[in-house]
This record gives structure tokens, C-alpha cells and sequence, in this order.
């Protein structure tokens, strides 16, 4: 169970689950105007990766996306 839970994270938007635990710690710990500005800040990364851009596409065409963390 384990594993598959591992291999199904492994093979999601990683960039962007990374993006996710940033900004839990800083939501956790920092001020509203700290929380978004790192949500500027990751809206901005998240949004100009490769996978973002094949995720749109495969919406858009109805198909699964395929994540390669880039």
C-alpha cells in the first residue's frame, strides 16, 4: 500500500507538490502577506513548467496527464 501510494506521488506534478509543502510551512508560520507572496512566487514557477503545460493540453483534449517533474 505503501508503495503504491509512493509510486502514484512519484508519478504526479512533483514541481508542484513541492511548491505545496513551501507554502504549508510558510502558511504555518509565516504572515498573511508572506503566504502570498510565496503564492506569487509558486504561481509563477508551477505555471511556466513543462508539465503544467502538457497537463492544460491534456485536459483540454481529455486524456490523463503525464508528469516528467519539469
Amino acid at each position: 500500500m505503501a508503495q503504491e501510494l509512493a509510486a502514484r506521488l512519484a508519478a504526479g506534478p512533483t514541481v508542484a507538490y513541492g511548491a505545496i509543502k513551501r507554502q504549508l510551512a510558510i502558511g504555518a508560520s509565516g504572515s498573511l502577506a508572506d503566504a502570498l507572496a510565496a503564492e506569487a512566487q509558486a504561481q509563477a514557477i508551477t505555471g511556466a513548467t513543462a508539465d503544467h503545460r502538457h497537463a492544460t493540453a491534456a485536459f483540454v483534449n481529455k486524456e490523463k496527464p503525464v508528469f516528467e517533474g519539469r
